[in-house]
Parts: C-alpha cells; structure tokens; sequence
C-alpha cells in the first residue's frame, strides 16, 4: 500500500512538473542576452515590448529583423539567437511621419542619435556579422546601410560616410546562401569577398565608392544589380553577366562613357538598362 501511494505520488509530481514546464516555460527557459538594447529591440520586433518574455521558441519565430544603428548596441551576437532569422537589416531604421521629425521620434523610442563608429568597432562588427551568418542558416537578405545615416548627421560633424564604413566584405566568406544583399554608402570598399556569394540574385551597391569590381564576374546568378552613384566606369566586368535582368547605373561614369555603354547595351540584350 505504502508502495503504491509513493508511486502514485511520483506520477503527479510528474504530471505537475510536465505542466509547469509547458506553461511556465517562457519564463524557466527565458534567453540571457549579452546586450540589453539588442534584447529590448527584438522583442519591439516580435510586438513584445516586455523584453522578458524572449524564450528559445519565440526567438525561433523571429524571420525578419530591423536592429536600427549599431552603434545602439556593445556587440550584435545576440542576433545568433535569432537562428530561423530569413532577413536582417543594419543601419536602416524605420521612422513614421515626416522625416523633419526625426530627432522627435528617435526621443521617443528611447534612442539617442547615432555616433561615429570607430574603425576597429567596424572591424569587430565584420566579425559578428561572420558568426551571425555561420549561426543563422536561413539567412538569406542582409542589408547594411551607410547611406540613410546622412540625414540623421549635421553636416558640420564632418562626412556621414565616416559613420560606418566597412573595411572590406570579410563575412561574405560564409556568404553563399545570401540571395539578397545590400551595402549602401560605403567608401573604398573591397568587395572582392562577394566571389563567395554565387547564389545572390539580387545585389545593391549604390552609392559606394569601390575599390575593384571584379567579383562581380562570379555572379552568375545575378538577376538586379544597381550601381547608382558609384564610380564603376568600366563595362568589363558586367559584360558575362547574362541573367542579368535589370541594372542600374545612373550617375556614374560609365553611364556618361557613350563607348562604353554600347558595349553593355550589345552584350546585355536582354536586360533593362538604367543610367
């Protein structure tokens, strides 16, 4: 009889237990983040504005996410956590209403405007971005953007480039499921990285001072590459590229190189040209 009542006892203490850890689980198997920030913007990305409620299963939802500028954060490998995280989005807050009313709306999300990141904090942030897209199989849009910071920066605080201006495209050596990309703003870039990238379908360069263009050779799959506001002069090296169903290169040198145009014009027939 004893026996039966310990086993019995056993069975509800398990049966309880079970019931804890599936209704309480969001709150026992709760996330530890390294930075508070970048915890308290991922759950405002879930619709969660109590940032302790982020759990394993929830963070697993999380498909798209929009971190605003970096230098918000200490560090961005929390977004690890994120491992079912498709589309990731740098330096390109959303803002609502008029854009004159910027200063108003970063006040009242809490956030202080954006300060110059150094060069060896972009370096670091080359490095996370590495571990993010090792961590993150599904990652397949990523967009780093230099350029939006411009209208957030007093001129007079010196060239709104300088804000974040990565060295080279280091992380796009694990790049290879990216079909998505966008590096906006950035001056003498390196982008020879992007030879890693065979599957990206779509590829945005605007406004980026590069230093050689020659990845773009292996690209292959390249369906909308814009180089606008670049300083690509030269039709050589998007002359293979075939798939290529609308480019942009207005602005730049090779869009006023009457030569060299009608030779990207005869080799990509098929393709939409702006310039």
């Amino acid at each position: 009889m004893k026996r039966k009542l310990i086993v019995c006892g056993m069975v509800i203490a398990a049966i309880l237990l079970s019931y804890v850890l599936i209704r309480g689980g969001k709150y026992i198997f709760r996330v530890h983040f390294a930075d508070a920030e970048m915890e308290a913007t991922i759950a405002q990305n879930m619709g969660h504005y109590d940032d302790k409620c982020l759990t394993v299963r929830k963070l697993r939802r999380v498909k798209q996410l929009n971190i605003g500028y970096t230098s918000w954060y200490g560090t961005l490998k929390d977004i690890k956590k994120c491992e079912n995280l498709q589309e990731l989005y740098i330096n390109y807050p959303r803002f609502e209403g008029d854009p004159d009313t910027r200063e108003y709306l970063y006040y009242c999300y809490g956030k202080e405007m954006p300060r110059f990141e150094s060069k060896e904090r972009v370096r670091e942030i080359e490095e996370e971005l590495q571990e993010i897209l090792i961590a993150c199989d599904d990652l397949s849009v990523l967009s780093i953007n230099n350029g939006e910071i411009r209208n957030d920066f007093n001129p007079e605080y010196g060239d709104a480039r300088d804000y974040f201006n990565l060295q080279d495209l280091c992380f796009l050596y694990v790049g290879n499921r990216l079909t998505e990309l966008e590096i906006q703003g950035m001056r003498n870039l390196d982008i020879s990285a992007l030879q890693y990238c065979e599957n990206i379908k779509k590829l945005n360069l605007n406004d980026c001072e590069v230093i050689d263009y020659q990845a773009l050779e292996n690209l292959q799959q390249l369906e909308i590459l814009e180089l606008s506001d670049t300083n690509i002069a030269s039709a050589d090296y998007l002359l293979s590229l075939k798939t290529i169903k609308k480019l942009s290169i207005k602005n730049t040198p090779l869009a006023k190189n009457g030569k060299e145009l009608k030779r990207l014009k005869e080799s990509l027939t098929d393709t939409e040209i702006e310039y």
